[in-house]
């Protein structure tokens, strides 16, 4: 998982991280934090409180997902931009519960 500020390059270490494992015997997949934030902006514009508890949702969603899939054939690369605060840190947690 990858963690930090926005705009500072969590992506781009993580595809290249996934490109380099690809030829491992396990499927790499990579889980982006905005597959979720995107969604939730385009119909919540503006991060105030529908788009929080929108992007709680599909988050959850998307998650409860994953935990479904075979733990032991797929890695998980993931990005976040998570701050040092209580409610962050039970989204990190539930980063951690998928990977």
């Amino acid at each position: 998982m990858f963690n930090g500020f926005p705009s500072v390059g969590k992506l781009t270490v993580a595809r290249s991280l996934q490109s380099s494992l690809t030829n491992q015997s396990v499927e790499i997949r990579l889980i982006d934090n905005h597959l979720i934030i995107d969604p939730a902006e385009a119909v919540h514009p503006g991060r105030e409180h529908q788009h929080r508890a929108f992007r709680d949702k599909l988050r959850n969603l998307i998650f409860d997902e994953l935990k479904t899939l075979p733990e032991q054939d797929i890695v998980f690369i993931m990005t976040c931009s998570l701050g040092a605060n209580v409610a962050e840190a039970a989204v990190f947690a539930e980063h951690l519960e998928v990977t």
